[in-house]
C-alpha cells in the first residue's frame, strides 16, 4: 500500500520517474524517491529481475563464437607446402646433378658435389619462406591498434573486438545516458493571460517557489532551474501536494495551481484551445509539460526533457556516411523515442521503444540472424544483457560497472564522436593487417621461386642460405616496422554534417618526430645538468621555465618535461600530446609554481 515515485531508469532507461500506487508492480533495485510504500516480494534471490539480467550477461558471454585465427591457418597449410616443395626442389637438383644435366663449373663452389649443391637449394627455400611474417601480420598490427586505441581514450578488450569491429554494419543506441544526458532540464516557458505582461523570470519564479517543498522530480527540476538563473525563490503558504496531479499554495495571497491536465480540471481551470495546442505541441517534441494556474486562470506552460549530447546529431550522421545502419533501441516510451530519433536522423522504421532488457537483447539476435555484424552502445544495466550479445558491445565511460564489465570496448571520455573513432580506427587497422598480408604473401611468391633456383640456370645467381636468412628477417621487420607506423594515426575531425577530416600521415610523422626529438633533448639536458645546479641556479629555473611555457596548451596546463616535480598521468587535450586530442603525462601547474 501506499504511493510514491520510483526512479527505474537503471532498468527502463526512462529518465523521469513513474508514479506508482497500490496495486501497481516495482522492481528490486530500483529506488523509491518519495513517501514510505509497502511491499510484496513476489520474485526472490534466483528469479530477481537482476539475477535474471546476470544469467543473460554470463549465457551470452560464453556463447559468443570465437573467431578464427586466419594467420595460423595460412601458417598451417603453408609450412608443410614449403618442406614439401623444399624436397622437391632438392630432389630435382640432385637428379639433374647426378645425371650430367648440370655442367661440373656450375659445382665448383660446393667442389662437385651433387649433394651439397642440390642440398643448398633446398635449404634456401626452408629458410627464405619461413611464415615469420605471417604470423607477425596480425599480433603486431593488434597490439599497437589497441596501444593506439587507449592513448585516443578508447579502451578495446583484446583483438577479438578489434577484429569484429571492422565488420559491423550495424549500430544500435540506447537512449537516455547514450544519445541523451540522462538528466531533465527546463526547455520551454510559455505565458498566457496576464503572464505575458510580467518580467522574464517572474513565472519560473512563482513556479519554483510553489515547487520549493515538492520531492517529485519535475518539481526539483523547475527548482535547479531558477536557481541556476540566480532567481531569489520566496517562501510560500498552504502548500499541498495530490500524488499524481499536481501542487497547489498560496503565493503572494494569491493561490497557484501547478499540475497536468486532470489537475487543472479539478481546480477549475478552464483549459483553453490556445493552451491544449501547446500542450500538444509540447507531448510531440517527448517533453514533460505542466500547466500553471493563478487565481482560477491557466496562465502559463513549462516543459522540461531529457537534452540531445551535443555530439549526438554529428555522430550518427557520420556513422551514416560510413555505411552503417542506426537503429535506437530503447525502454522509453514511443513519443519521446520518436522524436529523439527524428533529431538525430534516425527513420523511424529503426526505432523499438518501450522494451525491457531482454526485448533489447532479442532485437539483437534478430538483427544477428538478419546477417548483420551489430554494435550496441549503451551505458546503464539495462543495456549491459545486449552488450554482451552483441558482436561489439561499446560501453559508454559514465555508464554503470555491469555495462562496462560487458562491453568489449569502452569509451572513457564519455564522447559519442570515439564511437566513430573507433571503428574508424578498426577499419584503419585492419587495412594494414591486409596490407602486411599482401607483403607477406608477395615476398614469398617472389623468394621461393628465386631461392628454388629458377633464375640459376639464365643468369647463373642463387640464394645462399645465409642471405636467405637475412632475407627472411628483413621481410619479418618490415612487418613489423608497417604495423609500427600505426602510431601514427590521427583520429579525425568529425563536422557537423558527419564529414569525417584526417591528417595526413605525413604531418602525423612531423609532429610525432619533434615530440619524440624534444623529449631526447629535455632528457639529454637533465643527464649533463648538475642536481644542485638544476633546481637553484638561474639559468636553471630559466630551463625550467621554458620547458614548462613551450608545453603549455590550449587549457592551461603544463606539461613537465625536463625539471619540477614528477609526472602524473592525466587526461591531455591539444596538439602538444603524441595522439592529438588523448592520453597522456603531464601535470597541473599553477602560475605560481613558475616563481
Amino acid at each position: 500500500f501506499g504511493s510514491s515515485n520510483i526512479d527505474q531508469s537503471m532498468i527502463t532507461g526512462e529518465p523521469v520517474p513513474i508514479e506508482v500506487v497500490k496495486g501497481d508492480e516495482v522492481m528490486g533495485g530500483t529506488i523509491n524517491q518519495k513517501n514510505m510504500i509497502t511491499v510484496r516480494s513476489q520474485k526472490v534471490g534466483g528469479d530477481s529481475l537482476i539475477t535474471q539480467i546476470m544469467r543473460l550477461v554470463q549465457e551470452a558471454q560464453m556463447s559468443k563464437a570465437p573467431i578464427q585465427e586466419y594467420a595460423d591457418k595460412i601458417a598451417g597449410i603453408f609450412a608443410p607446402c614449403v618442406l614439401t616443395m623444399a624436397f622437391f626442389t632438392f630432389l630435382i637438383w640432385f637428379i639433374a646433378a647426378e645425371n650430367g644435366f648440370v655442367p661440373e663449373v656450375w659445382m665448383n663452389d660446393e667442389g662437385d658435389d651433387p649433394l651439397l649443391f642440390a642440398l643448398l637449394f633446398g635449404i634456401s627455400v626452408v629458410v627464405v619462406s619461413c611464415p615469420c611474417a605471417l604470423g607477425l601480420a596480425t599480433p603486431t598490427a593488434v597490439m599497437v591498434g589497441t596501444g593506439v586505441g587507449a592513448a585516443n581514450g578508447m579502451l578495446i578488450k583484446g583483438g577479438k573486438a578489434l577484429e569484429r569491429s571492422h565488420e559491423v554494419s550495424t549500430v544500435i543506441f540506447d537512449k537516455t545516458g547514450t544519445l541523451t544526458t540522462g538528466k531533465p532540464v527546463l526547455t520551454d516557458e510559455i505565458s498566457f493571460g496576464i503572464a505575458r505582461k510580467w518580467d522574464t523570470n517572474a513565472l519560473l519564479r512563482m513556479t519554483a517557489a510553489c515547487e520549493k517543498w515538492s520531492e517529485h522530480p519535475i518539481g526539483q527540476t523547475l527548482l535547479r532551474a531558477a536557481i541556476n538563473k540566480g532567481i531569489s525563490v520566496p517562501d510560500v503558504e498552504e502548500f499541498e501536494v495530490t500524488p499524481g496531479r499536481g501542487v497547489s499554495c498560496v503565493y503572494e495571497g494569491s493561490k497557484i495551481v501547478i499540475g497536468n491536465r486532470a489537475w487543472m480540471v479539478h481546480n477549475n481551470n478552464i483549459i483553453s484551445q490556445e493552451v491544449e495546442n501547446a500542450m500538444t505541441k509540447l507531448e510531440r517534441q517527448g517533453k514533460t509539460a505542466i500547466m500553471v494556474s493563478l487565481a482560477s486562470e491557466i496562465i502559463g506552460i513549462l516543459a522540461v526533457s531529457d537534452q540531445l549530447k551535443k555530439e549526438s546529431i554529428s555522430t550518427v550522421r557520420a556513422l551514416h556516411k560510413l555505411g552503417l545502419n542506426v537503429w535506437l533501441v530503447t525502454g522509453d516510451n514511443k513519443r519521446t523515442a520518436s522524436f529523439i530519433a527524428s533529431q538525430v536522423s534516425i527513420p523511424e522504421r529503426f526505432v523499438v521503444a518501450e522494451v525491457m532488457p531482454e526485448g533489447k537483447k532479442e532485437k539483437v539476435r534478430e538483427l544477428q540472424l538478419m546477417g548483420e555484424v551489430v554494435a550496441m552502445i549503451g551505458d546503464g544495466i539495462n543495456d549491459s544483457i545486449a552488450l554482451a550479445k552483441a558482436d561489439v558491445g561499446i560501453a559508454v565511460g559514465a555508464g554503470t560497472q555491469v555495462a562496462i564489465e560487458a562491453a568489449d570496448m569502452v569509451l572513457v571520455r564519455n564522447n559519442l564522436h570515439d564511437v566513430v573513432v573507433a571503428l574508424h580506427l578498426s577499419r584503419y587497422v585492419f587495412a594494414r593487417i591486409r596490407s602486411n598480408f599482401i607483403w607477406a604473401m608477395i615476398y614469398n611468391l617472389c623468394g621461393i621461386p628465386f631461392a628454388a633456383g629458377v633464375l640459376f640456370p639464365i643468369f647463373h645467381i642463387r640464394l645462399p642460405p645465409s642471405f636467405a636468412g637475412l632475407s627472411m628477417t628483413m621481410s619479418s621487420i618490415s612487418v613489423v616496422m608497417s604495423s609500427l607506423a600505426l602510431r601514427f594515426y590521427r583520429r579525425p575531425e568529425i563536422s557537423e554534417d558527419g564529414s569525417l577530416k584526417q591528417a595526413s600521415a605525413f604531418k602525423a610523422i612531423v609532429h610525432w618526430t619533434k615530440g619524440i626529438a624534444g623529449r631526447r633533448a629535455s632528457e639529454a639536458i637533465e643527464l649533463i645538468t648538475p642536481k644542485s645546479f638544476r633546481h637553484s641556479s638561474f639559468i636553471g629555473n630559466l630551463s625550467r621555465q621554458s620547458s614548462m611555457s613551450q608545453s603549455h596548451n590550449q587549457n592551461g596546463s603544463y606539461k613537465i618535461s625536463v625539471f619540477g616535480r614528477r609526472p602524473s598521468y592525466r587526461k591531455v587535450q591539444g596538439e602538444n600530446d603524441e595522439f592529438g586530442d588523448a592520453w597522456g603525462i603531464g601535470d597541473q601547474i599553477d602560475e605560481e609554481t613558475l616563481q
